[in-house]
This record gives C-alpha cells, sequence and structure tokens, in this order.
C-alpha cells in the first residue's frame, strides 16, 4: 500500500539533479557573452524549434535564471520524479 512521505533520492532523480544545477550555473561561470549563447541554445523558443533547434522543448528545464525557481525545480523533480523513477525504473525515466 502505498502512502505519503519523503521519497527517497533516487539515482535518476540526482542526477538530473545535478544536470540541472550544473546548466543552472554554467551561463553564471562562463560569462556573459558564452553563458549569453548557452541559454539561447537551452531555452526554448518556440519559433527556433521550427527552425531546426529540436533539443529546446527537452532542454529548457535545465536552465533556471532564478533561485527559487532553480529551488522549486528541483523540489519538484525529487518529489515527482522520485516516484515515477521507482514506478517506471530509472532507464526508463531518465
Amino acid at each position: 500500500m502505498g502512502g505519503f512521505g519523503i521519497p527517497p533520492l533516487t539515482r535518476g532523480v540526482k542526477w538530473l539533479g545535478i544536470v540541472t544545477l550544473a546548466v543552472t550555473l554554467l551561463p553564471f561561470v562562463l560569462g556573459k557573452e558564452l553563458g549569453g549563447e548557452l541559454s539561447q541554445q537551452v531555452v526554448f523558443t518556440p519559433l527556433e524549434t521550427w527552425r531546426g533547434k529540436l533539443w529546446q522543448p527537452f532542454t529548457y528545464t535545465f536552465l533556471n535564471n532564478d533561485p527559487i525557481n532553480l529551488l522549486f525545480a528541483l523540489l519538484g523533480l525529487w518529489m515527482i520524479g522520485s516516484a515515477l523513477e521507482l514506478r517506471w525504473g530509472t532507464r526508463r525515466f531518465v
């Protein structure tokens, strides 16, 4: 029987959290010019997707411009992602 509680920090969630944190911090580390270019490549822009940047709908969740957004993204990943990973398995979840 399932219950409510704190989910475990699963392997896939841990790795996706690390990637999210790294991609969020990378524009600040790279500087204004390179960081801005990275942000333009990762952030979702519907018109750019039609022009061939098909990865953008999948990568935009890794970039968070605000620390509060980052906090809630990681919290949501942990709370929802752990349950899905336990149900689906790591390979299918990631």
